[in-house]
């Protein structure tokens, strides 16, 4: 019930859906006040949060800073490399592995692999889905780190899990299984995601280095797409802090998160 009441959930927090709720409320109802004021609302709102710059400024506050871990050099045994960084249904793909828009959270975790600063990697993420269950993420990308010259043993798979707070349990359950649970661990996700997945790993006794990527903050620069154009692509970002913001709250109620 927990899992399909988080994609309700999902769906709630998406701004798009609150502009275009009070635009078509602007437009059908029937008092003139309440038409000009929730025009005036929707249309604020995606000036608002169109503008780059102010999501720049609210993102920059909640993804953390790279930890120090960054500039040493020690070598990690496990580097837990949390999913969605696929996306199963871009055609074609029976030819091909299709990544999506976040694959730092892989990509990243093959640098620091091939770097030598990690000797496992450990995929931890199942099917996000909850209507079908059959394509696991984890399993799915094994082949394709092969290829790349990942070598098999070096790869642990916990395909089980569908959201944040299985992904900590699983791993716990798996890394407990080898021995590893007290290992040196990093645990790769997207910065924005981060305070979430670490307090989840935390919370089921694992003492976990984070290592965010795939930071949607940028640097400040005096360019006009950021300070003045409408960017579209900010929407979905403010779609996917909102929902982590929610997540946040929600694990913290439950008692998922340390």
């Amino acid at each position: 019930m927990f899992f399909l009441l988080s994609k309700l959930l999902k769906f709630l927090v998406k701004p798009m859906n609150w502009i275009v709720g009070l635009l078509l409320f602007s437009a059908f109802a029937k008092n003139e006040l309440w038409r000009r004021r929730t025009f005036r609302v929707g249309l604020a709102l995606l000036v608002l949060l169109t503008n780059h710059a102010f999501f720049n400024l609210v993102v920059r506050g909640w993804e953390p800073a790279p930890p120090p871990a960054f500039q040493r050099r020690q070598v990690y045994d496990v580097a837990i490399v949390l999913g969605g960084y696929s996306n199963p249904w871009i055609v074609p793909a029976h030819d091909r592995y299709n990544f999506a828009w976040n694959a730092n959270r892989l990509t990243q975790a093959l640098e620091l692999y091939f770097d030598g600063r990690v000797r496992k990697l450990l995929l931890s993420g199942g099917s996000g889905n909850p209507l079908d269950q059959s394509w696991r993420e984890a399993k799915a990308v094994v082949p394709l780190l092969v290829r790349f010259g990942v070598c098999r043993e070096d790869i642990l798979v916990e395909a089980r899990s569908r959201n944040t707070w299985e992904n900590a349990v699983e791993s716990k359950a798996l890394l407990d299984s080898l021995g590893l649970a007290e290992g040196s661990l990093l645990l790769v996700t997207s910065a924005w995601h981060m305070p979430r997945a670490e307090g989840c790993f935390r919370k089921v006794g694992l003492e976990v280095q984070p290592w965010p990527v795939d930071y949607m903050s940028e640097r400040w620069r005096w360019d006009p797409s950021m300070w003045l154009w409408p960017n579209p692509m900010d929407l979905h970002r403010w779609t996917l802090l909102w929902n982590e913001w929610a997540g946040y709250v929600v694990y913290w109620l439950r008692g998922y998160v340390a």
